[in-house]
């Protein structure tokens, strides 16, 4: 009689990944020395220096009056960023936000998920047998479809949770990545760009790849495109890197067209090969909001910028007071130092942003460390909500945790980790939802007791959706 089967298809087809994945680069870890990332292409474009601006020559008058406006408008950037006041040659923003963090981490008050939206649906995420959905790292929400990058591999979801294909491959062939790095949607072309170790890849919205086209930079999060511009950030823009930002055509053209300084650059700090850099899955460079592209950058920045086609202004400042670590104990600069003291001090990782609120997803130095990023606890999360008529904000949570308080549905607190024009979105690993709402005191209303019991060890994440208030 043939025994039954004892492992769990996500344990199966977990421990077959790791062993097939020898030499593949990880998308998990928490802190981790830089490198090369191996042999160069010597044929990548280098990027040029932080204080020329580079537009293509089209030899017309308007296009020298366009050059000369831009430089000016990045000069005053530049000089902006590098002073105490964030708003230095910017007096005419009037939707600046100072944002006190000292201030919105002293007090906390209770908000709840009816406040900002008028629906929660938990969506499971159903796949072939093969194919886990865990260590969902970005979701980017278009019209009736999910895009979902897990666990390095990108997949295409109708939004009810019905899979509908992988895009792109494993393996290092034309269209393939060793690992996805980030991902993100060109909606008037209608494609989808996969970040992989030096190169972007463009694959049409049946999955059907493009092209592909190199980039100088081994880390890179993807913001998205904007007026035929791709907008992407340096992950490891320490003291190394001249930009924290920069702008290509999203034509395949590798010049770099726009860019924000990176005040760091050219600082003492530890070798490149020697530097550790916090790496964590939840950091977010950019979000989307109203039709415009943010960027807040790594947990080192204090600046979000407002990114449109090929201009960048500053849109707001977090004042991280006695929580901002200070520049001698980044771990890029004394690792030991790091260690030591990070305690002490906070990040801010995230951001989203609605009409009326922005959204900062803070963390314990210690934490980004020592410990997984998926931690609900008071010692290790700050959820902040910025209300930006009122420019003062607070941190939320309730008896069960950090978050905004379901009740819609009844379940854990939720925090909008992504957002779209439509909703705000999160996921949850299926069991842990179980076991979170079987340890605490909670009421589940019907659809959310119905899921309960269908969980088990081999569910996917399950996807969080909340449909915003109009």
């Amino acid at each position: 009689m043939e025994s039954k089967q004892t492992v769990s298809r996500r344990t199966f087809l977990s421990s077959a990944a790791m062993i097939g994945a020898s030499g593949a680069l990880g998308t998990g870890s928490l802190l981790t020395s830089c490198s090369d990332g191996g042999k160069k292409d010597e044929n990548l474009t280098p990027l040029r220096p932080a204080s020329e601006v580079y537009f293509p020559e089209m030899g017309d008058k308007k296009t020298f009056i366009l050059k000369l406006f831009v430089v000016f408008t990045i000069s005053l950037l530049f000089l902006g960023c590098n002073s105490k006041n964030p708003k230095a040659g910017f007096d005419a923003q009037s939707d600046f936000h100072e944002i006190d963090f000292v201030a919105c981490f002293s007090t906390e008050q209770q908000m709840f998920i009816s406040d900002i939206a008028e629906t929660v649906e938990y969506i499971e995420l159903k796949t072939p047998y093969d194919i886990v959905i865990a260590k969902t790292s970005n979701v980017i929400l278009f019209g009736d479809y999910l895009l979902l990058k897990s666990d390095g591999v990108v997949y295409l979801f109708h939004k009810n949770g019905q899979y509908i294909r992988q895009i792109g491959a494993k393996g290092q062939g034309p269209g393939e990545y060793i690992t996805a790095r980030d991902i993100a949607v060109d909606p008037k072309r209608e494609e989808i760009i996969i970040q992989k170790t030096g190169g972007l890849l463009y694959y049409n919205f049946n999955g059907v790849f493009l092209r592909n086209v190199n980039h100088p930079f081994y880390f890179v999060s993807i913001g998205g495109v904007l007026d035929s511009v791709v907008w992407m950030a340096d992950q490891n823009a320490t003291n190394h890197q001249k930009y924290k930002a920069f702008a290509m055509p999203s034509n395949g053209d590798t010049d770099t067209i726009a860019a924000i300084p990176n005040g760091y650059f050219g600082k003492k700090t530890l070798s490149y090969g020697e530097q550790a850099v916090i790496k964590d899955t939840e950091v977010s460079y950019f979000y989307h909001y109203n039709e415009s592209l943010f960027f807040k950058g790594n947990t080192s920045n204090d600046t979000i910028w407002k990114l449109s086609g090929l201009s960048a202004t500053p849109y707001a400042s977090i004042n991280m007071g006695k929580y901002k670590l200070p520049f001698e104990y980044e771990p890029w600069v004394s690792l030991d130092e790091f260690s030591r003291n990070n305690e002490r001090y906070w990040s801010v990782k995230s951001v989203q942003e609605d009409d009326n609120y922005l959204y900062l997803s803070s963390q314990n130095m210690k934490t980004v460390m020592n410990s997984p990023v998926r931690t609900r606890g008071r010692r290790e999360n700050k959820f902040i909500v910025y209300d930006k008529k009122k420019k003062k904000g607070f941190t939320t949570g309730d008896k069960h945790g950090t978050g905004l308080t379901d009740d819609i549905l009844g379940g854990p607190p939720f925090w909008p980790r992504w957002t779209s024009d439509d909703y705000y979105l999160n996921v949850i690993e299926a069991t842990e939802l179980l076991e979170i709402v079987a340890s605490g005191d909670y009421s589940p209303a019907t659809p959310l007791k119905e899921l309960l019991t269908r969980i088990d060890e081999d569910m996917n994440q399950i996807l969080i959706l909340c449909r915003k208030k109009k």
